[in-house]
């Protein structure tokens, strides 16, 4: 029942817009985790052009794989979906242990 009290406050979060807000403090986001970035990279991956030339994109390469088709759905809602699976996959692992 945890996960589910963390999975509600994402969406209410969500709902009201504290995203926007919050992905433009410096004090919450890092190169690694900043979704800017994230979007970013995937641009100029769909464009043929190598996220990794430059000093722009931290993140690895299978996680571009996985959120490309995120992406080009254009959807944030779908990419926050993902995001609250993994946590919750997390949560739910970290029990077992």
């Amino acid at each position: 029942t945890g996960f589910a009290l963390g999975v509600a406050l994402r969406l209410a979060l969500y709902a009201a817009g504290a995203y926007e807000y919050l992905e433009e403090h410096l004090e919450l986001n890092t190169p690694v985790t900043s979704h800017v970035r994230l979007k970013e990279c995937l641009f100029l991956l769909e464009s043929g052009i190598s996220p990794y030339l430059g000093n722009t994109c931290h993140h690895p390469p299978l996680v571009l794989q996985l959120f490309l088709p995120l992406h080009r759905a254009a959807s944030g809602l779908a990419h926050f979906g993902v995001l609250i699976a993994i946590d919750v996959a997390t949560e739910l692992l970290l029990q077992a242990l």
